[in-house]
């Protein structure tokens, strides 16, 4: 039950690294739509650069899907191992910073 709980911890940390990457990226994408812009960059090329800021938009939204999904599966974990005496406190008090920070993410 310890290492389920360690993987599910793992796990949303990856999503939450996922996250915060897929905001920078489209920073970066929209950055270069609008330097594009002023530029007067020729119009298939900046139908091209939208539709690459519509995909970033849209994984954002996929990944914080998957975030909920993932604080879910954890908490579920965390009642299912609350009773078993074997796991360390700080596996818990770890599991319940994770939340926290993958919570702040969704905002």
């Amino acid at each position: 039950m310890q290492r389920k709980l360690q993987l599910a911890h793992q796990s949303l940390k990856r999503i939450i690294k996922d996250v915060e990457v897929a905001y920078k990226e489209k920073d970066v994408e929209v950055a270069r739509l609008e330097k594009m812009t002023n530029e007067n960059q020729d119009n298939f090329r900046m139908n091209q650069q939208r539709t690459v800021v519509a995909q970033a938009v849209q994984s954002i939204g996929d990944y914080k899907n998957m975030l909920g999904k993932a604080i879910e599966k954890l908490e579920q974990t965390m009642k299912e191992a609350k009773d078993d005496v074997t796991i360390p406190q700080s596996e818990f008090t770890i599991a319940n910073e994770v939340i926290a920070n993958a919570k702040k993410a969704l905002e």
